[in-house]
């Protein structure tokens, strides 16, 4: 079966974070980066989950190496690869989700309209870059300490909204597969409250846990 690598990064939060992990990504292996997850621990830090397709025939630890050479500006935190699951697969799977569809169960959340006048920086900047993006949250800056998760999306009306959850404890921040699996629903186009006509946010099979 098919491997993608996936890659935990470190560098400098700047405005062109993005793209220069793609370029030296790209640079250093030969592989085409595709983010998925960024995390904002402490200031000026950011740490991006990087999946890096078709890397068949390298194992974790290669990838890190040629990017720990061949990137100045990364740090590698930690690598793995996952199985590519097969077009047909998917679909099947999929097939079936449709016929019988899976509960789910809500996340405590609230889906911001971008149309409103007061919007959190951190929704601001998952919709800019178009990525899942979580934020630690010191309790010296906030009356209790907790993970903040800001997930872009579209309502029904194809309008851009995003959804806010959080999570308290330091250990059970959110990662990239929970972040993937939340799924906007609901009807048109407002801040409104679940059960109101606005859209909902769930998250499905959603579990606390240490990240990797």
């Amino acid at each position: 079966m098919a491997q993608d690598a996936r890659l935990r990064v470190a560098l400098e939060d700047r405005a062109d974070a993005l793209q220069l992990v793609r370029r030296e990504l790209y640079d250093a292996t030969g592989l085409t980066p595709e983010p998925d997850f960024q995390e904002i621990e402490r200031p000026g830090e950011l740490l991006i989950e990087v999946r890096l397709h078709d890397a068949d025939g390298y194992t974790p630890a290669e990838v890190a190496r040629m990017v720990t050479v061949g990137s100045p500006h990364l740090d590698v935190l930690s690598a793995w690869t996952e199985p590519v699951e097969p077009v047909e697969a998917v679909e099947a799977v999929e097939a079936v989700k449709a016929v019988e569809p899976a509960p789910r169960q809500p996340l405590p959340s609230r889906v911001i309209d971008l149309l409103q006048c007061e919007i959190p920086d951190l929704a601001l900047r998952a919709h800019r870059d178009s990525l899942p993006t979580a934020r630690w949250h010191h309790p010296s800056f906030t009356n209790t300490s907790h993970w903040l998760l800001a997930v872009p999306g579209m309502d029904s009306n194809g309008q851009a909204v995003v959804g806010i959850c959080t999570r308290t404890g330091y250990y059970y921040r959110f990662s990239a597969s929970e972040a993937s699996s939340l799924a906007l629903s609901g009807g048109g186009r407002s801040g409104s409250a679940r059960g109101h006509g606005g859209p909902a946010f769930f998250a499905p099979g959603l579990v606390q846990r240490p990240l990797r």
